[in-house]
């Protein structure tokens, strides 16, 4: 929900491959999906009160990543990728009214 203007960072969404290791466990091989400049929001307001609250140390910072409209090839249970810090995506919406943009629901 942001300007194309206020899309300053450069994220990576990346998604987990299939790869094993000789015990024939996963492995984590994350891979590129994508590049996007995106604007990057916290969580405000009386959610982040309530999280202050609850006092869990070391809880995720729950967060939306927002770029340009992108209505496929993002799904959830990847993540963003953004300088090494890395966010787990759980949920996605889009703006499928004017198409302007996609917000990514993330923790991290």
């Amino acid at each position: 929900m942001s300007a194309a203007g206020e899309r300053k960072l450069r994220i990576r969404i990346e998604q987990n491959g299939s790869a094993k290791d000789e015990a024939n466990q996963p492995v984590d091989d994350w891979q590129l999906v994508m590049e996007k400049l995106a604007s990057y929001r916290t969580t405000r307001g009386m959610s982040a009160v309530r999280a202050a609250q609850e006092g869990v140390p070391g809880a995720p910072q729950r967060g939306s990543w927002s770029f340009g409209y992108t209505p496929t090839g993002i799904n959830i249970g990847m993540r963003v990728n953004w300088n090494g810090n890395y966010y787990d995506i759980i949920d996605i919406k889009h703006d499928h009214v004017s198409r302007k943009w996609t917000d990514l629901v993330v923790d991290g």
